[in-house]
């Protein structure tokens, strides 16, 4: 099963390394089972709907790779003069942040198309 966790993994990037930093003290104490917080992360696919750019996008960086990000509009939650003005917005920061800039395609589309053939979608 894939995850799309959607707003740019929403509070995961906020709370990944304190569960990281938690989890050897809880399993010592008989609270959890082991838990590799990064290698379970990386499975997770996210999308940027909302207000990616220009913080959140950066920040969700930090917890995983452009290759498992995808575009989100979350229309029609979101008006569609909004949802394109940040699809725009995004499109720009793409372009012109040299973090993410070689990724553009991949974002914008590459990645999305990547995850449903692999669910057997027909492309």
């Amino acid at each position: 099963m894939q995850v799309v966790v959607p707003h740019c993994g929403s509070f995961l990037p906020n709370v990944a390394r304190r569960i990281e930093g938690a989890e050897p003290i809880l399993e010592k104490a008989h609270m959890m089972s082991h838990v590799d917080v990064p290698a379970n992360l990386a499975r997770l696919w996210f999308d940027t709907a909302g207000d990616p750019v220009p913080d959140l996008l950066p920040f969700l960086l930090t917890i995983t790779s452009p290759s498992h990000v995808l575009f989100g509009s979350d229309f029609p939650f979101t008006p569609h003069e909004r949802a394109l003005a940040n699809a725009r917005r995004l499109q720009e920061f793409l372009a012109s942040d040299g973090r993410v800039a070689a990724h553009e395609d991949d974002i914008l589309d590459n990645n999305a198309r990547k995850l449903l053939e692999a669910a057997g979608a027909r492309l």
